[in-house]
């Protein structure tokens, strides 16, 4: 048997188990497996936490979206950066009128890509899949022409301490700064942003140890299962096709500049 049909079967035991609500998504998948498991939870009529955006494009999100609100189903996607106060304050500044003149945006994650690991694209492309989100929640009108890319070696041959930086620059001037780094020792996620004498930062971080991982209400499992149970009960279907097309259009492109700068 195949590691995709044990994968696939896997999924729909769970699905098909009476006694399972909801599905919380927290590994990365395929784009064939997370479409398989989108589609599975909402013919059977069972909400999904996502852990990432889906590459779906915009008719194929429009689709899912219509499908899920027939059901009944909330498909939800969040970050856990969003939830903390430095996050909202990063927000305010950055919509008050002239704060996109100057400053640095950061925008930087550590991850781990073990030598066995599958699917090594899948999780390059989720992780700036999540900081366009991210980026875009923050500025929904953001665009850009071209990116500056550097990189310690290409992506077949990476070492461990590797860094990718792609930089951007906003329309009103604010520069933006993608920094991965891969197998430094940990995974984490942080956003900061400096502008003149001022300067916010919002970090999550796990420490990485395969032997023994603890879990507790900081990490940003639970604090994505928080929100999804508040909109649960809230009764909140919420639809972003939209955002989350432009997300994977952004993607795309940035993708498209690692292919031609010999990074992919």
């Amino acid at each position: 048997m195949s590691y995709f049909m044990y994968q696939k079967q896997q999924i729909e035991a769970l699905v098909n188990n009476d006694d399972v609500d909801c599905i919380i998504m927290t590994a990365v998948c395929s784009d064939e497996l997370l479409k398989f498991t989108i589609n599975a939870a909402i013919a059977a009529g069972k909400d999904i936490l996502l852990n990432n955006i889906p590459s779906f494009n915009e008719k194929e999100l429009e689709e899912l979206f219509i499908k899920a609100i027939r059901n009944d189903v909330l498909i939800d996607y969040s970050q856990a950066l969003t939830f903390e106060d430095s996050f909202n304050q990063i927000k305010h500044v950055l919509h008050t009128q002239n704060k996109l003149e100057t400053g640095l945006l950061r925008l930087s994650a550590h991850r781990v890509i073990e030598p066995e690991n599958r699917l090594p694209f899948n999780i390059l492309r989720g992780t700036i899949t999540q900081k366009i989100e991210l980026l875009l929640t923050l500025l929904p009108d953001f665009s850009f022409s071209t990116a500056s890319i550097q990189f310690s070696h290409p992506f077949a041959k990476m070492e461990d301490g590797d860094v990718l930086i792609i930089n951007l620059r906003h329309k009103g001037g604010l520069l933006i700064s993608f920094e991965l780094f891969f197998n430094t020792g940990n995974i984490s996620d942080k956003l900061s942003l400096k502008q003149c004498n001022q300067s916010y930062e919002v970090e999550n971080k796990v420490l990485f140890n395969p032997q023994r991982q603890q879990l507790n209400e900081k990490n940003t499992i639970f604090k994505q299962i928080d929100q999804f149970i508040l909109k649960l009960h809230g009764g909140t279907k919420l639809t972003q096709p939209a955002h989350w097309a432009r997300t994977n259009e952004l993607t795309n492109e940035i993708l498209k500049q690692l292919y031609d700068e010999g990074f992919i």
